[in-house]
């Protein structure tokens, strides 16, 4: 089963756990809400069966998420992933703005004599919530789903309302039936607070928003440390359902090959995901050049300097031709088939001279 199989597995076993809790608790809270005169577990009661609709909307979207790039989508479904977060981060601000609404109603029209089983049904309700909010939220973390850990705090929202009932049982008990209200009111900001929260975070995936600073600077000291990388010319950074994507152009030693190059960046590419697991996209620029855009494309290629050269009797039997893109000459190496005499050695290098003109040229091997 490779990573991303493990991924999906983790996390529809998570959401079916907690769509089976989300259902039990529901029944169990509109039951004794109705027996025991409480309106407000029976609300509750209705907000962990529409909890069973937000675990629905997150075994869709990892299912989704999870699903491999295809032509339409070449970086993979992880924007559905963080879509669906925001949804449910919306469902906890509207959630939490009920909740407010209700509390400053309750404040003016308290409710009557509760049963004791309310008080016992409360207190089931915030184990449960707080057992799953736990078992969700680790997994979230382990497998890097901003959609689970979004759903985790969902479950603790969950808790929260509960403890709104528990604490105004208790208030109606003693005969103080407003500390329902302000602790509903306490609580509802609390949601919309962490609701919003979650919102940005999602927004700021889907502009494509970059890492923290302090993560940028780990990242560019894992591409220092390589004693071939001599400066970081660009960095750019996104994420994408909690998963960090890098594009890169680095500096390095003009003479580097293009094989030492790729593999130098292979090992860059290890090393970050090496250091941080949330990594899952590297593209590395390596290369070297000190020119401005508008030189860089004035200057010949390595068409015209092998079309120059084969014009020259001289130049008739080329083996390997190496350029190199130097401030402020080009560097041609000439690698002959066979042995050339001393003079013409000297001919050779002397038209390579007069054939460049303004740019310089060192050395002809054979």
């Amino acid at each position: 089963m490779n990573a991303k199989e493990n991924k999906l597995k983790i996390a529809q076993q998570v959401t079916l756990i907690s769509a089976l809790i989300n259902l039990f608790l529901s029944c169990i809270k509109i039951f004794i809400g109705n027996i025991g005169y409480s309106k407000a577990l029976i609300v509750d009661g209705i907000h962990s069966f529409g909890d069973l609709l937000t675990d629905g909307f997150v075994y869709w979207g990892a299912s989704i998420g999870s699903l491999p790039p295809d032509e339409n989508h070449p970086y993979g479904h992880q924007r559905i992933e963080t879509l669906v977060m925001i949804l449910l981060s919306l469902f906890l601000v509207i959630v939490g703005a009920v909740f407010a609404f209700e509390a400053i109603i309750n404040f003016y029209h308290h409710p009557g004599q509760l049963s004791i089983y309310v008080i016992i049904t409360a207190l089931i309700s915030i184990v449960f919530n707080e057992l799953i909010y736990f078992y969700t939220i680790r997994a979230g973390k382990k497998i890097h789903s901003n959609l689970l850990i979004s759903n985790a705090y969902h479950h603790r929202s969950d808790s929260l309302s509960s403890c709104i009932v528990l604490v105004g049982s208790f208030g109606a008990i003693y005969g103080y039936p407003w500390i329902d209200s302000i602790a509903a009111l306490i609580v509802s900001m609390m949601i919309i607070h962490l609701g919003a929260n979650l919102i940005i975070e999602g927004l700021n995936e889907l502009i494509d928003t970059g890492v923290s600073e302090a993560t940028k600077q780990e990242i560019k000291m894992v591409m220092l440390d390589f004693k071939q990388v001599q400066d970081i010319v660009q960095l750019r950074t996104r994420l994408m359902a909690g998963k960090i994507f890098i594009d890169a152009h680095l500096r390095t030693n003009a003479h580097l090959s293009a094989s030492e190059a790729s593999l130098i960046t292979k090992k860059i590419e290890t090393k970050l995901k090496e250091h941080n697991s949330k990594i899952h996209d590297v593209l590395i620029q390596l290369g070297y050049c000190a020119y401005d855009d508008h030189h860089l494309i004035a200057l010949p290629d390595r068409d015209k300097i092998e079309q120059w050269l084969k014009e020259k009797t001289f130049f008739k039997d080329i083996g390997h031709i190496h350029i190199f893109y130097l401030k402020p000459t080009i560097e041609v190496i000439v690698l002959m088939k066979n042995e050339m005499s001393q003079r013409e050695e000297i001919a050779a290098l002397d038209g390579m001279q007069v054939l460049f003109k303004y740019y310089y040229t060192v050395g002809t091997s054979y």
